[in-house]
């Protein structure tokens, strides 16, 4: 019975996430220059669905990965990069 009630607590939450999580669409803002791989700092064109913790997926094809966010301030947030990626790719909730 326990394994039951975890499934269903586990479904939940999953559903709460998806009902109730703000979604990020955009794209990269880095001045006009390629970045990564490493710790970047980067200004999205709008925070929402951004926060410390949250999963980003960022750009396309190869370089596509996902990162999560280490830390925001009221206009940027921090992250670390495994890829390098160019500017203006997209950046969307994971």
């Amino acid at each position: 019975m326990a394994s039951t009630l975890m499934k269903v607590n586990d479904l939940l939450n999953d559903v709460s996430f998806a009902l109730v999580e703000p979604v990020t669409s955009g794209l990269l803002t880095t001045g006009g220059v390629a970045i990564g791989p490493g710790t970047i700092v980067v200004t999205p064109g709008s925070m929402r669905g951004i926060y410390v913790g949250a999963l980003l997926l960022v750009g396309s094809g190869p370089n596509q990965e996902i990162i999560q966010v280490a830390s925001t301030t009221a206009s940027s947030f921090t992250a670390t990069f495994a890829k390098t990626h160019q500017p203006a790719e997209t950046l969307n909730t994971a």
